[in-house]
C-alpha cells in the first residue's frame, strides 16, 4: 500500500506539523505564563462589597468638599474599599473619562508605599494576571503624580496601552477630583503613607 504522504513533496506534512507546533508554543506559553503569574494584593478569594466601594466614593467626597470649604483636607482610603469601587464600578468610570478598562477581577493593595494595581486580561480566548504598581511623586509646588514603579504579566511585557490606562483610572480616581476645585491642591509629601492596606494623604488649597 502506498505510504500517506508518498509523493507529497512535504506539503501536506507541513500542513499536519505546524498546526501541532503552534499549538506546543502556546501551551508551552501558557504554563510559563502560569507559573510566573503575579499574586493577587488584597487577597485570593476577594469579594467585592457595594457598601465598601460607596465609602470609597463618600470618602473622596467628603475629602474634596473639606477642601473646597476649608481650604485643606485629608484622605483615608482602604484596599477594601478602592478594590471594591474598582471592581464594581471601574468600568462604567473608565467609559465616562474616555479610557479602556477590559480587566476582571480587580483588585487594588496598599503596601510598602505603592498602589498595586491587579486584574486579568482576556484576549483571544487567554486570560492571564496583571500587576503594575505605581508610586505617588510630588513635585517642587506639591503637585503630586502617579509613577509606574513595576508590572509584570505572568513574566511577560506589559504593553504601553495597559500600563497608561491603569495609571488614568487611578490618577482620574485619586489625584484629579482635587484639581478640579476652585483653587489649587497642595499635597503634603511628608503625610503620604501607604501600609498594612491603607493610604492616608494630607494637603491644602492655595
Amino acid at each position: 500500500m502506498p505510504g500517506l504522504f508518498e509523493g507529497c513533496g512535504g506539503c501536506c506534512l507541513s500542513i499536519v506539523l505546524i498546526p501541532l507546533l503552534c499549538c506546543g508554543l502556546v501551551v508551552g506559553a501558557l504554563i510559563y505564563i502560569d507559573q510566573n503569574a503575579p499574586a493577587p494584593p488584597v487577597t485570593r478569594n476577594f469579594r467585592p462589597s457595594q457598601a465598601d466601594a460607596q465609602a470609597f466614593k463618600d470618602e473622596i467626597a467628603r475629602a474634596t468638599n473639606q477642601a473646597a470649604t476649608q481650604r485643606w483636607f485629608y484622605i483615608t482610603v482602604y484596599e477594601q474599599q478602592i478594590s471594591s469601587w474598582m471592581a464594581l464600578e471601574g468600568k462604567a468610570f473608565a467609559d465616562e473619562n474616555g479610557h479602556a478598562f477590559p480587566f476582571e477581577d480587580v483588585q487594588v493593595g496598599l503596601d510598602d508605599g505603592l498602589i498595586t494595581f491587579y486584574g486579568k486580561l482576556s484576549r483571544y480566548g487567554i486570560t492571564v494576571p496583571l500587576t503594575v504598581s505605581v508610586s505617588p511623586e510630588f513635585d517642587a509646588e506639591g503637585n503630586i503624580s502617579l509613577a509606574i514603579d513595576s508590572a509584570n504579566v505572568g513574566g511577560l511585557n506589559v504593553p504601553a496601552f495597559v500600563l497608561n490606562n491603569v495609571s488614568a483610572q487611578l490618577d482620574d480616581a485619586l489625584v484629579r477630583p482635587f484639581r478640579e476645585i476652585n483653587g489649587s491642591a497642595v499635597f503634603y509629601r511628608d503625610s503620604l503613607s501607604i501600609e498594612d492596606g491603607r493610604l492616608i494623604l494630607q494637603g491644602g488649597v492655595r
